[in-house]
């Protein structure tokens, strides 16, 4: 972005025949413009960018006026008309403008709370802007004395990232989201990283249902993101599940949910959570046997078939089951000793309620998949809960915080289910070993607080805006014909590549993207020959790939 007032060089303008003209004497060369770069330029040496858009808005529309800022981006990169706005280095002095898209307003307390607990924490280095849809729009935001709101379109058209371009420094969006900036579909991705020319962080986070489709929304923004781009998730799991998926390495950062460290803390008292869970769910056995957390993911039918099979194969423990939604049919005819926690209305929006159940548990089991939410598991963590993580890959970020069990037969093994039970009742039988995890599982959460991912995210911005200025000039993807990436089929676990054509961003294979390239620019028999090379000397595949395309597009 450029910051006004900028430096003109020496500059002349001019008309002739209608068109406009502007001449660089310092660089000696003439430049073409509209009329609302030539209305601009008018005002840019000694106006800021409110100035210019309160001038100007009555002449032109506010898109057109970002559009002629974008325009002056473009000559200040190749050293023209402008001084040194082509190497913007944010002012020390100024707090970097951030953008963030939700699809509803961040809630204090609710499951949202990580997020409000974030941004809350970087609007102290930083100036927040939160964008939300307009159907979601109540004027009542502006009055926000926390964060800055502005009614946004969801589908994000190009002028609208011209305001973006022209007014943030760098811009954050949580996925998966049900915001049309980002759909889970490749080409609801892909035109914003087209038009889009500020850094772009994509936080990725777990606790999924569909676990494909997530798969490929997130792929498809690694093979759409620059070098100044990044993508955070909120799980060591999903770094390594992805390396999986891809066999090889992924520069994605860990960054977890803030935790509110005040609300989830160790009660002196565990009897005030088992007092909780006794009034909500009507039973007495949680007084009477050990009580044992399961966070197994988002799928309703796994959810029961675990918590079910555990239940009644250990019924001397009492088992809290976290599901996000329990269908009613699921819930009859359930073991004495297994509850179900669900986002449903009877639980209420108070935000003491899951510290209390967190305190009411002796141990917690937690799956660790793309499906389980990170959140929960942490929370707990900080309330003193020692923890048991069923996991396929080591987790060094978690230290010797939790217990790890190997969970390469999947939650619905029966024998799987039955070492985590065998593990739990040794833990349990083990108060040396409980305390110690307690302890240590505090402590790691104590580093996830809001102050200290706030200065993770605030650090990854100021390192993505320096990498964009040493990544100064690069072309856009509007430049590309096609973008190459990865496509997962979750049928079959397989990944094939895939070349995303435009203008539409429609999947097709590598070989008919590369065959469609090589025709912009060579005949028939050229790209045959080309082919054939790069085929190891296989003339008819070549020959197939090249006649199953389009008349139109040959």
């Amino acid at each position: 972005m450029i910051d006004f007032p900028v430096k003109l060089h020496e500059i002349e303008k001019f008309q002739i025949d209608n068109q406009n003209y502007v001449v660089d004497l310092d660089r000696n060369e003439v430049v073409c413009v509209d009329p609302v770069v030539w209305n601009v330029l008018e005002l840019c040496g000694s106006r800021s960018r409110e100035e210019i858009i309160r001038h100007l808005k009555e002449q032109h529309t506010e898109a057109e006026i970002f559009e002629a800022f974008e325009r002056l981006k473009y000559f200040a990169e190749s050293n023209l008309l402008v001084s040194n706005a082509g190497h913007y280095v944010p002012d020390a002095d100024r707090k970097l403008r951030l953008l963030t898209f939700l699809s509803q307003i961040p809630a204090s307390q609710s499951e949202d709370g990580s997020i409000y607990l974030l941004l809350e924490s970087l609007s102290q280095n930083m100036e927040v802007t939160v964008g939300l849809p307009k159907d979601q729009w109540d004027e009542a935001y502006r009055d926000d004395e926390v964060f800055h709101f502005i009614p946004m379109e969801t589908d994000l058209k190009r002028a609208r990232t011209y305001y973006i371009n022209a007014t943030y420094d760098v811009t954050i969006a949580f996925a998966p989201i049900d915001f049309g900036l980002l759909s889970v579909q490749a080409n609801g991705v892909i035109p914003f990283f087209s038009w889009n020319s500020v850094p772009t962080i994509v936080r990725v986070q777990g606790g999924i249902r569909d676990e494909a489709a997530f798969i490929n929304f997130v792929l498809a923004i690694y093979g759409a993101k620059r070098p100044f781009d990044a993508i955070v998730v909120d799980a060591p799991w999903l770094i390594h599940r992805f390396q999986e998926i891809l066999s090889s390495d992924v520069d994605f950062s860990f960054i977890p949910d803030p935790i509110d460290l005040e609300r989830f803390r160790p009660y002196q008292e565990k009897m005030v959570g088992k007092r909780c869970i006794s009034a909500i769910f009507d039973t007495q056995e949680v007084f009477q046997k050990p009580v044992v957390g399961i966070i197994a993911g988002e799928v309703p039918e796994i959810n029961y078939r675990v918590g079910k099979f555990m239940a009644q194969l250990c019924p001397e423990l009492f088992f809290v089951i976290f599901a996000p939604i329990l269908p009613d049919l699921y819930l009859n005819n359930l073991p004495g000793n297994l509850v179900f926690y669900t986002e449903t209305e009877q639980f209420g929006t108070d935000p003491h309620l899951l510290p209390m159940l967190f305190n009411a548990m002796d141990t917690c089991f937690f799956h660790a998949t793309l499906q389980s939410s990170s959140s929960l598991l942490f929370q707990s963590l900080a309330c003193g809960v020692p923890t048991l993580i069923g996991t396929s890959i080591a987790m060094p970020e978690l230290g010797n915080a939790c217990a790890f069990i190997d969970s390469k037969r999947g939650i619905t093994n029966r024998e799987y289910l039955r070492c985590v039970l065998d593990f739990l009742k040794q833990l349990l039988a083990d108060p040396t070993e409980m305390d110690r995890l307690s302890k240590d599982g505090r402590k790691l959460a104590e580093g996830f607080s809001a102050d200290a991912i706030s200065a993770q995210f605030a650090n990854l911005v100021h390192a993505l805006t320096h990498r964009q200025i040493e990544t100064q000039t690069m072309p856009t993807y509007n430049s590309f014909p096609n973008l190459f990436c990865y496509s997962y089929n979750g049928a079959h676990g397989t990944v094939r590549s895939q070349a995303l054509q435009r203008p539409h961003y429609f999947a097709e294979s590598i070989e008919v993207g590369l065959a469609k390239e090589l025709l912009k620019s060579h005949s028939r028999l050229q790209a045959e020959m080309l082919l054939t090379e790069i085929y190891d000397g296989d003339k008819e595949r070549a020959c197939h790939i090249l006649d199953t395309l389009s008349d139109s597009v040959l």
